[in-house]
């Protein structure tokens, strides 16, 4: 967390609906700057960039979700960050092949303002 107590948080989702939607939220909760990525690729550079949660769509252009998270978990100064998948998917195989390619959690969206209040108590504030 940065030293004026915001949260900087990494959306990284294709969907500009869903964006905002996470935006409004995050910012609702009056602690966090919201960073936004694109795809998977913009995803790594902003990460490295300095973020305190990622919360990562699993299908993106360019590189999918899985695929960022594997190569962020890559970089040692990003090993402990924590990635949070965001999905409409409910299939738990899925879901367990994002946590074994480094993903701390999967979650389903849309995420409302009281899921991500939950996520950032347990993955930030710890």
């Amino acid at each position: 967390m940065d030293k004026n107590n915001r949260i900087k948080v990494l959306i990284a989702d294709d969907d500009m609906i869903i964006q905002i939607a996470h935006r409004m939220a995050l910012e609702a909760t009056g602690r966090c700057e919201v960073i936004i990525a694109n795809d998977g690729a913009e995803a790594i550079r902003k990460a490295q960039e300095g973020v305190d949660l990622i919360l990562m769509d699993f299908n993106m252009p360019i590189m999918d979700g899985i695929e960022a998270t594997i190569q962020i978990r890559a970089i040692a100064e990003l090993h402990g960050l924590p990635i949070i998948g965001v999905t409409s998917n409910t299939n738990e195989q899925i879901h367990q092949s994002a946590k074994t390619a480094g993903m701390n959690a999967v979650v389903v969206k849309p995420l409302l303002k009281n899921k991500l209040e939950q996520i950032l108590a347990e993955f930030v504030d710890k």
